[in-house]
């Protein structure tokens, strides 16, 4: 099993345990759609929903690449 990536601000092993692969796509989708079109975010908060974008973006990916090596598509796999 691989190792979960290194991340900004996510706990990798909670969003693992919790959330699924879509879960974690629509939350990067929209941390980083916050950060860019919100008007009033000051810059260091835009900074850290892009990190929180960043960072489910690369557990998605994790996640696909775990699914893939287990060729389990039906079910919701969790990390160790």
């Amino acid at each position: 099993m691989q190792k979960a990536p290194a991340t900004y601000r996510v706990n990798a092993k909670f969003a693992a345990d919790e959330l699924d692969y879509a879960d974690m796509v629509a939350l990067a989708e929209t941390f980083v759609r916050w950060a860019i079109e919100e008007q009033e975010v000051a810059p260091d908060r835009r900074t850290m929903l892009i990190e929180l974008g960043v960072d489910y973006e690369h557990l998605a990916e994790w996640v696909a690449a775990l699914i893939h090596e287990h060729q389990d598509f039906g079910i919701r796999l969790r990390a160790a």
